[in-house]
């Protein structure tokens, strides 16, 4: 007689034994029947988190192995094999859900059960692409698909294209996630299989706030929580939660996203979910490292990437890492700090991922400017840009050149720095790069003041500036946070120097004390970038909402060129880039007239000379001082007249 599966899970393996010799052939299609029950009653699904129900499942799983351990049945045994791989799957561990799959699929080959191979090629698909073998994903993924489709099985068809989304998502290759997608979606609408549905929308929103389609992401995720909810699907409900933290982010809203992640990171470390929680450090991380704060930064890494390295998830590990090293960076670690870029390399390039590779062999380059290692790093931005080129990535080639022109100058090669400054000329020309036209204008610049081409060197300044002070360049210029946080000031310094050579000395002071007042405008708004007013009810409610969607969105961008650049380089129009920054200007200017005190905290703003003079009573001067490459500057303004006064 068949006994309950909930008390053979209270025997052990003897008794099991035992208890199987007992029972006739036919008894184990309703015992197994019942197995597979129990566990597609705790909802689980591929890459979710690890909690007590994917724990459960697990047990069940491991009866049915023991089970069918003990028999003679083949077909037994294959089944047990897709219960444990099903169940591997939504506990993080892919490695031996792979296993698994491939077990299941050799048995239910001999045994000719086509229809379910092709059912258990989807889950290998799964946990295939979760450890990086996505070739293999793929070929699985078109074997199983020829079944599919040959056999007109609509709802299997459909539940490949959400593998294939996924696979494709983790690939940066959000546009063709989207389609596959909405392709599920499509079927399982027609279908009636609603229990689908809020898988397909969480994962649709994930790749469309990729490209940056921020409100549509959030109202798929909103509907993925809604029928979460309705269906009782806890743990899909907390995972698009996590999501949405995640594009919170992405928008810029930090504190929203560092309340969402220290949440669900309690509930993952009380489920006993290691991917997850290392998630949550992972992206909390990257959140410290955008506000600066590389203390709290480092130690979430740190965690990460011996998470992820417990779990063999090596792409994560070595982005984990490589956040670990610009942490490193801004506690004035640089040994370790290079021990720790290079192994982070050395994981990526076992991944056959160059553009992390390169992206590593620059940062590394970078350390070496700053210890004074000036051949070394020479050497390695050398090498990064090579493979920048091959890889067509004109960006990520104009900062190599910067660091090479970097060198060359602290090396006193001065036509070298030329041929270098000449090349990223050409590069601004030839291509658009429009998060690094800052570095670049600032390189160009210095090569020239070097040369003594004092009037270059003052237009390529000016653009400089005029690129910090429009588009509100911040530290995203610079991947490590490091190389460029004092470029901006000592752009302002350069321009100061400059209007001083003028031989009109009433334009000279003129010229000279907006330069300062620019730079101490610049450094006022970077202080309080991360805690800006929100506008007065007054402003016009449609500009608002345009301004805010082109700073998420601009946002999204920097964050996504900084320390995790995407795999392929077309996916933003750098066209379309420049079109939103420069209409995030013009909207700005617009909102300036209704209201001026939250646009002056939004862009640089000064008081000229004239204007302090015309509140300045007869009898009053006003004494400013200011720093220019070592030398103490004083302005003196009074009601009629302005001086410099130099070499204090």
């Amino acid at each position: 007689m068949t006994m309950d599966v909930t008390t053979l899970l209270e025997k052990d393996d003897r008794d099991l034994e035992q208890y199987v010799r007992t029972i006739e052939d036919r008894e184990f299609e309703p015992l197994f029947a019942q197995i597979w029950n129990n566990i597609r009653q705790t909802q689980l699904f591929g890459g979710q988190a690890q909690s007590a129900a994917s724990g459960e499942a697990l047990a069940f799983a491991r009866l049915a192995l023991s089970v069918a351990s003990h028999s003679n049945v083949q077909t037994l045994r294959a089944e047990a094999h897709r219960m444990m791989a099903y169940v591997l799957n939504a506990n993080e561990r892919y490695e031996q859900a792979i296993l698994h799959y491939m077990e299941a699929i050799i048995l239910l080959e001999q045994s000719g059960e086509l229809h379910k191979v092709a059912r258990t090629r989807l889950g290998l698909v799964s946990a295939l692409f979760m450890t990086g073998r996505y070739e293999q994903a793929l070929e699985e993924g078109r074997r199983a698909d020829e079944w599919f489709i040959k056999s007109g099985d609509h709802d299997g068809h459909a539940r490949l294209c959400v593998n294939l989304g996924n696979l494709h998502h983790r690939l940066d290759q959000h546009a063709k996630a989207v389609e596959y997608q909405n392709a599920a979606i499509k079927v399982f609408r027609k279908l009636k299989n609603t229990a689908a549905l809020p898988v397909c929308w969480m994962n649709l929103g994930d790749s469309l706030s990729m490209l940056d389609r921020f409100e549509e992401a959030d109202r798929n995720f909103a509907k993925s929580q809604k029928l979460s909810q309705k269906l009782n699907l806890t743990e899909l409900y907390i995972q698009a939660k996590y999501n949405r933290a995640y594009l919170s982010f992405l928008r810029g809203r930090y504190s929203e996203a560092i309340q969402g992640m220290t949440e669900l990171r309690g509930h993952y470390n009380q489920a006993g979910s290691l991917r997850h929680a290392a998630l949550c450090d992972l992206d909390e991380s990257e959140i410290y490292l955008h506000l600066n704060l590389p203390g709290d930064a480092l130690n979430l890494a740190k965690r990460a990437a011996e998470s992820f390295k417990q779990l063999g998830m090596k792409y994560e590990e070595a982005k984990a890492r490589a956040f670990v090293g610009i942490g490193l960076m801004h506690v004035q670690q640089s040994a370790e700090a290079l021990e720790v870029f290079s192994e982070s390399q050395r994981i990526f390039e076992e991944e056959n991922n160059l553009y992390w590779a390169a992206s590593l062999e620059l940062y590394r380059a970078q350390v070496q400017y700053l210890l004074a290692r000036f051949l070394e790093s020479r050497s390695l931005a050398q090498a990064a840009h090579d493979r920048f080129l091959l890889l067509e990535v004109p960006s990520k080639r104009a900062l190599a050149l910067v660091l090479l022109a970097r060198v060359a100058l602290e090396l006193g090669e001065i036509d070298e720095a030329v041929t270098h400054a000449e090349h990223i000329r050409q590069l601004i020309q030839e291509t658009s790069i429009p998060l690094h036209l800052f570095p670049c204008y600032s390189i160009i610049a210095q090569v020239a003041e070097h040369r003594s081409d004092l009037d270059t060197a003052e237009h390529f300044y000016k653009l400089a500036a005029q690129e910090i002070e429009i588009h509100r360049a911040s530290l995203h210029h610079d991947e490590l946070r490091v190389t460029f946080f004092k470029g901006k000031h000592q752009v302002y310094e350069a321009l100061v120097r400059l209007a001083l050579r003028q031989s009109n000395p009433d334009r000279r002071v003129l010229e000279a004390y907006d330069w300062c007042e620019r730079a101490k405008s610049r450094g006022l708004v970077d202080l309080l970038s991360q805690h800006l007013l929100m506008p007065h009810e007054r402003g016009d409610h449609s500009l608002l909402a345009r301004i805010q969607k082109l700073h998420e969105e601009l946002n999204s961008y920097y964050i996504r060129s900084g320390p995790a650049p995407g795999k392929n380089g077309d996916r933003y129009n750098t066209a379309d880039l420049e079109v939103k920054r420069n209409e995030l200007a013009r909207n700005l200017k617009e909102l300036a007239k209704q209201d001026p005190e939250y646009v002056s905290l939004q862009r640089v703003s000064i008081v000229s000379v004239e204007d302090v003079q015309q509140v300045l009573p007869e009898d009053c001067s006003v004494v400013e001082y200011f720093v220019a490459r070592a030398e103490v500057l004083a302005f003196v303004i009074s009601r009629n007249k302005a001086v410099v006064k130099r070499h204090l």
